[in-house]
């Protein structure tokens, strides 16, 4: 794997998208021979990420190709979302080789990080030292309970309890889909 190439071949800003969907529960029977009923619940995660390419020429490559130089981050942004899907929905065989279905959502928002980036840069000094020029907000919101897990094992709480808390607490920041 060469990683020159990768850098070489970037855009100026790239992005990276991840989306994770855990199932915790999910149901579905069948009425007749071609009607397909469903339950879902769905915790979901959706990351995008938008980089500049001298970010990472700067890890590839390392510090020596910058020096005295400033290198414009101010393509660098990043959101990401954390939220419970509540699903129901049905698909049904329309002819032999094609079937058509709908879901409807109900939303609950857990978390939610968002990185606006108006103006970085980072300036490499003539002795390595970093200079970081920034005009930025990192908006991060959520449940505190989340966050809660190694206070409540260490004052003897069971980490069962932390789940069923868990399972309860995303019930607000409403929406559908």
């Amino acid at each position: 794997f060469n990683l020159d190439k990768l850098a070489g071949s970037l855009k100026d800003n790239n992005t990276i998208l991840a989306d994770t969907n855990i199932q915790l529960f999910g149901w579905g029977f069948m009425i007749g021979e071609d009607l397909n009923i469903f339950l879902d619940v769905n915790d979901r995660v959706e990351v995008k990420t938008i980089f500049p390419k001298d970010i990472m020429k700067l890890y590839i490559s390392g510090y020596d190709q910058f020096l005295n130089q400033t290198i414009n981050l101010s393509g660098l942004n990043m959101r990401a979302q954390y939220f419970r899907e509540f699903g129901v929905g049905f698909s049904k065989d329309v002819t032999g080789k094609l079937r058509i279905g709908a879901k409807a959502k109900l939303l609950f928002g857990v978390a939610s990080l968002n990185f606006d980036n108006r103006s970085l840069s980072l300036k490499i000094n003539n002795d390595f030292s970093q200079t970081i020029t920034a005009d930025a907000s990192l908006d991060i919101s959520g449940k505190q309970r989340i966050n809660t897990l190694k206070d409540d094992l260490s004052s003897g709480g069971k980490i069962g309890q932390f789940f069923r808390d868990y399972l309860k607490t995303p019930f607000s920041n409403t929406g559908l889909g």
